[in-house]
């Protein structure tokens, strides 16, 4: 076993050992020598990311040698033995996050974002962004037809779901838990506004209300008060609606505020007004949950909503 301390003190020297015991050459050393070297590299890069940082240029440069000059060593074998996606094992019920994790992996800024992302200090690195990492390394590079992604629903237990991991959760609470911990996995690093830059938008909450004109028979002077904020998701109620663009008509038709309830000026005067939300700005990619869930106070559990619900193959937001 290769310590930690004689990695680092080792990375420097590691370019140059594979360079001479791994490089295929006319005049190479014995196949015992060249994989007792091969097992030190792997090693060392295991044991310290110091050691793996220097080793990792080298690796690429081969690469780029061996692609350059249509080298054998540089066959893909996954042309051969991928067709199509990888899937991923459901511990039983974790659809939810399988599909979750599956949408989010074929965003293409946001995977390779991912991917890029540095691993901060042992001490502070998060489980549940590392495993994430995992997976879509997987998903993007892996030959088998599915992966087993246990260790992130393990380290999903982190995360304060209303049920189990493995238990049935909301595709909507799971994502915008997940998304707040890598977030905050992110911060500091040059990755800190992936999340914003691939899903974040505005939502524009309004009320319009009318005052007298201000000259006799005068049209009403229609008066707006606007107060943006910010979303990477946004959840639409279902039931009730048959299609996604009623479930946002709905949003966008906003209440009436009036009687007791109407809106106070700033002058201390109440008016009958509109409260309403319209979209802002729209994201890169635009993430729509469902509330598929619903408190039954007669059971006082959870439970699923099943209506039909259908959507367009384009989706025109200008409306709302």
């Amino acid at each position: 076993r290769t310590s930690a301390a004689f990695a680092r003190r080792l990375s420097p020297s590691l370019p140059a050992l594979h360079a001479a015991f791994l490089v295929p050459t006319a005049r190479q050393p014995p196949p015992a020598v060249r994989h007792a070297a091969a097992r030190l590299l792997l090693r060392a890069a295991a044991a310290s990311d110091a050691a793996l940082a220097s080793l990792l240029p080298a690796l690429e440069h081969a690469q780029r040698v061996d692609a350059a000059a249509g080298c054998g060593w540089g066959v893909d074998p996954s042309e051969a033995l991928r067709r199509g996606h990888v899937g991923l094992v459901n511990q039983g019920a974790t659809c939810y996050m399988n599909a979750t994790l599956q949408v989010l992996f074929l965003v293409p800024a946001f995977r390779d974002g991912i991917l890029a992302a540095e691993p901060a200090p042992r001490a502070e690195r998060s489980p549940i962004l590392a495993e994430v990492q995992a997976t879509f390394a997987f998903l993007r590079d892996g030959l088998a037809r599915s992966y087993d992604p246990l260790p992130l629903v393990t380290a999903s237990e982190a995360l304060p779901l209303t049920f189990a991991a493995t238990q049935q959760n909301d595709a909507a609470e799971f994502l915008a838990l997940l998304s707040d911990n890598l977030e905050e996995a992110l911060r500091g690093s040059r990755h800190a506004s992936l999340l914003r830059s691939c899903f974040g938008g505005t939502l524009v909450q309004q009320v319009v209300w009318e005052e007298p004109p201000p000259t006799p028979g005068g049209a009403p002077v229609r008066k707006v008060s606007e107060r943006e904020q910010s979303f990477l998701q946004i959840e639409l109620d279902l039931k009730g609606h048959r299609s996604i663009e009623e479930s946002f008509r709905a949003l966008v038709d906003g209440e009436r505020l009036e009687g007791d309830n109407a809106y106070e000026l700033d002058s201390g005067g109440k008016v009958a007004a509109v409260k309403r939300l319209c979209l802002g700005e729209l994201p890169p990619t635009l993430v729509i949950q469902l509330k598929r869930f619903e408190f039954d106070y007669e059971k006082m559990v959870n439970v699923k909503l099943n209506s039909e619900c259908s959507f367009p193959m384009r989706l025109d937001c200008s409306p709302f």
